[in-house]
């Protein structure tokens, strides 16, 4: 399991993106697929079969490829967030940007949509002042998700 957190120095945290979400769909996926294979398999001399063309199969198999896909996509791209006392650098394997705090008009904690959620699982929506949209970023998408929740409060109360 990788680190939660890695501490630069004295004022900078970096926090690494999370993909353990992919291995619980694959496993999931594959004990799907286990699972269907012990109802629709059959014994014929001792040996197990299953139809590995069945449609229900395909379609697992296919979710699964694609998880994997976008877990090794994920880990290739190793995306981060750095937070140092007046920035923060969202940064991959191709880019780096950074955002200081005078370039911040306003940080806002807001709420899941979907969800009435509170805490951790946020949105953190942050205006730029040169920039019509805002950058989203969600804690829970990070390692040590409290941390970086506390970090951006604090980053808040600096902006106003």
């Amino acid at each position: 399991m990788q680190e939660e957190n890695e501490i630069l120095n004295e004022n900078t945290i970096e926090f690494t993106k999370r993909v353990d979400f992919y291995w619980q769909f694959i496993a999931a996926y594959a004990l799907a697929i286990f699972i269907y294979g012990l109802f629709r398999g059959s014994f014929l001399d001792g040996v197990f079969h299953i139809n590995l063309l069945d449609p229900v199969v395909i379609m697992l198999l296919f979710f699964i490829l694609i998880s994997f896909v976008g877990l090794i996509k994920d880990k290739l791209m190793n995306r981060r967030l750095i937070i140092g006392t007046d920035y923060f650098i969202l940064k991959n394997r191709v880019k780096e940007k950074r955002f200081d705090l005078k370039d911040i008009a306003r940080i806002r904690i807001a709420r899941e949509r979907a969800f009435k959620i509170r805490g951790y699982n946020r949105i953190i929506k942050i205006r730029m002042i040169n920039k019509k949209r805002w950058l989203r970023i969600r804690p829970n998408n990070y390692s040590n998700k409290r941390l970086l929740y506390n970090s951006f409060i604090a980053f808040k109360n600096k902006v106003g």
